[in-house]
């Protein structure tokens, strides 16, 4: 399994390869679906280097999300800043998901709000997840 500094790596080369395809796209909205989708991704490794403090890993999206809603959100869904991240998450996944699967051309826009939304949900998460995962928490739920 990665170790955590592997999935920062990937969230570092994420924001380079952003900012490359930014500094050098002829249009405003040349390949904003591939932007949506590298996006989505450093919320994705954000949450797997976490989760490899414990030497956990999910092997699926839907793992991965099952822990983060079953575990993380609805025990906690009336407290703000948890049902901000959620919204996050669910934001950046729903247009990165439109934008592969569905053939949508997200706007400089979308873009933008995306990138607030990614940013929002890795301040968020890095104060609270780390209340619930621990060791097992991937894995024995699983059995």
């Amino acid at each position: 399994m990665p170790e955590r500094s592997e999935h920062e790596s990937k969230i570092d080369e994420n924001d380079r390869f952003v900012s490359f395809i930014m500094a050098r796209r002829k249009s405003s909205d040349d390949f904003n679906s591939w932007i949506s989708v590298v996006l989505f991704y450093k919320i994705v490794h954000f949450t797997e280097a976490m989760l490899a403090d414990v030497n956990e890993h999910a092997s699926s999206h839907s793992e991965r999300e099952n822990f983060l809603k079953e575990d993380v959100i609805y025990p906690n869904y009336g407290k703000r800043d948890y049902k901000r991240m959620w919204k996050s998450y669910i934001t950046s996944k729903d247009l990165c998901n439109r934008s592969r699967y569905f053939c949508i051309y997200p706007t400089c826009e979308d873009i933008g709000q995306e990138n607030e939304d990614v940013e929002q949900y890795i301040r968020l998460a890095a104060r609270l997840l780390p209340k619930h995962i621990k060791p097992g928490c991937i894995t024995k739920r699983n059995r």
